[in-house]
């Protein structure tokens, strides 16, 4: 079969197996939805600009937030960052036809594209990677098709840039890859100039939300890191640390953790197989990445000073912020997963051994198949959660009290839902105190002293 069919063939699959999360995947999946995004969409309907989060996505969100309601409404919501996805594609291919590798390798960075998890995730839910990745591709693909200049794309690539750093916080980082990639890419000096000026125009016309995230919250990023004032503690390469790079790597796969597989009799054999299968295909994978960056990193270096901005951030607040943020590394990374697949595609292809480029090549098309297999766990658990949040929000809609959770996800989804002040659990409530006033497959509500304690999640 010829490169061109298999591409369409495997872009097919990858839409076919997203449709039915669409369906599935709630609108509180995972915990921004529900507190920022959705909110913030209805603050838009007001004219109210004063959140933080880069507002593209709320405002698109917006438009059918006017004409819709119940489910048509959530599944327009869904389809947003969807149709990114296609978009995102479309882009992709033409970067394909650039980019230096042989044809069998592409197939397979194009699998690895469309079949991780956080791709098959974030284009099915309320969630800004999406357009953050078309607007990087796109940028991407510019620069890499080396067109001159003119004044229609000097334009396009302002645009462009704007648009990304109206999607989400990290767009900043990754202009600075970009402006890193102009400073060191082999061109034109008057056409370099010209691209590093479309690059600070779009910056510019950036400037009145990051004006206006100073003012109010005096930082342009997250509120949560706008009190850093330097390094926070050093490294002391103490246990925590290998752990800590050992939960990077489950997340940057989204790989459960072991003990989040809590199943009894032949489900627990069969857990233990899949994660431990994972796990295995997940360190090939990275050996092909890391082999492929020591060996081509000189050669492409500019893929790398691409990358620098963001993974020194994320590396940052991780290591030494908050160690918390390992949750959201590999989604600060994900619009660049694209080249960290392309260092082990290369290192495969110029494998000398033609059984171990098909090993390898095999390697790939395991972890596509553990991903998409995942991404339906992930989606089916969070589902199930939801539905739970949905019941336990009805149960408390016309109870009056104070309302405690002890789970984050749960506590700003149930404010989304009911509409109730839920605050966390503190020392003088616990799970599980009380009377057992209502429960369901996910959560349990305990009433004692006016207070409702909801545990689960």
């Amino acid at each position: 079969m010829k490169t061109e069919k298999w591409i369409y063939w495997i872009i097919a699959i990858a839409i076919l197996i997203r449709i039915p999360l669409l369906f599935l995947n709630p609108i509180t999946m995972w915990t921004d939805p529900s507190f920022r995004y959705l909110p913030n969409t209805y603050d838009v309907l007001e004219g109210d600009f004063r959140f933080y989060t880069p507002p593209l996505l709320m405002i698109l969100n917006a438009f059918p937030t006017i004409f819709l309601d119940g489910f048509l409404l959530e599944l327009t919501w869904k389809l947003i960052p969807f149709i990114f996805f296609i978009l995102s594609i479309l882009v992709f291919m033409q970067i394909l036809k650039i980019i230096e590798l042989k044809k069998e390798s592409k197939i397979f960075l194009l699998c690895l594209f469309l079949f991780n998890v956080y791709s098959i995730l974030m284009s099915t839910s309320i969630m800004l990677e999406m357009p953050t990745l078309f607007f990087t591709l796109f940028l991407f693909y510019i620069f890499e098709k080396n067109e001159k200049a003119d004044l229609k794309l000097f334009f396009l690539i302002a645009i462009t840039t704007a648009l990304l750093l109206y999607s989400k916080q990290t767009g900043y980082f990754i202009l600075a890859g970009f402006f890193v990639y102009i400073f060191f890419k082999k061109m034109d000096g008057k056409q370099k100039k010209l691209i590093l000026i479309a690059l600070i125009l779009g910056l510019l016309l950036n400037a009145p939300w990051m004006i206006k995230n100073k003012i109010l919250y005096d930082t342009v990023l997250e509120k949560d890191v706008s009190n850093i004032s330097g390094i926070s503690q050093v490294i002391d390469f103490n246990a925590n640390y290998p752990n800590l790079i050992i939960e990077i790597f489950h997340l940057f796969y989204r790989i459960p953790f072991l003990n989040q597989l809590n199943y009894g009799g032949f489900l627990f054999f069969l857990s233990r197989i899949y994660y431990f299968s994972f796990v295995i295909i997940s360190i090939l994978l990275s050996w092909t990445i890391l082999i492929g960056v020591a060996k081509f990193g000189r050669e492409y270096g500019k893929y790398i000073l691409m990358i620098l901005p963001v993974f020194l951030f994320v590396s940052w607040i991780t290591f030494l912020f908050d160690k918390h943020w390992t949750v959201d590394f590999g989604r600060y990374m994900f619009s660049f997963y694209f080249l960290f697949f392309f260092f082990g595609m290369k290192y495969i292809e110029n494998l000398n051994k033609a059984y171990l480029r098909k090993f390898f090549y095999g390697v790939v098309i395991l972890s596509c198949i553990f991903s998409v297999a995942t991404s339906y766990a992930m989606s089916y658990e969070f589902h199930q959660k939801d539905s739970g949040i949905k019941d336990v929000g009805k149960f408390i809609l016309d109870k009056k009290g104070e309302f405690f959770s002890n789970d984050h996800y749960t506590k700003h989804a149930l404010i989304f839902y009911s509409g109730k002040e839920i605050l966390p659990l503190e020392n003088k409530i616990q799970c599980g105190s009380g009377t057992l006033v209502h429960s369901n497959l996910k959560y349990e509500v305990y009433l004692k002293e006016n207070n409702y304690s909801i545990c689960g999640g």
